[in-house]
């Protein structure tokens, strides 16, 4: 569970680049990976065992709280 994040935010990261390079998409602000990170987050929660939603949605909670206050 803990393991989740960083290869969410990798994978976002990923993505971002390739739409940069291949379709030219440029990201407006940083805060706009974090955004798509917990979007990435919150669709995948639904394949976790109900124990471990209540902590992904925790998770996205705290990482929507920082992204607001960025």
């Amino acid at each position: 569970m803990v393991s989740v994040p960083p290869p969410s935010a990798l994978w976002t990261l990923w993505k971002t680049r390739n739409d940069l390079v291949f379709n030219a998409k440029i990201v407006p602000a940083p805060v706009v990976v974090i955004h798509k990170t917990i979007a990435l987050l919150t669709q995948w929660k639904i394949l976790l065992k109900k124990k471990d939603r209540a902590k992904m949605e925790l998770m996205i909670g705290e990482m929507s709280a920082s992204a607001l206050s960025v």
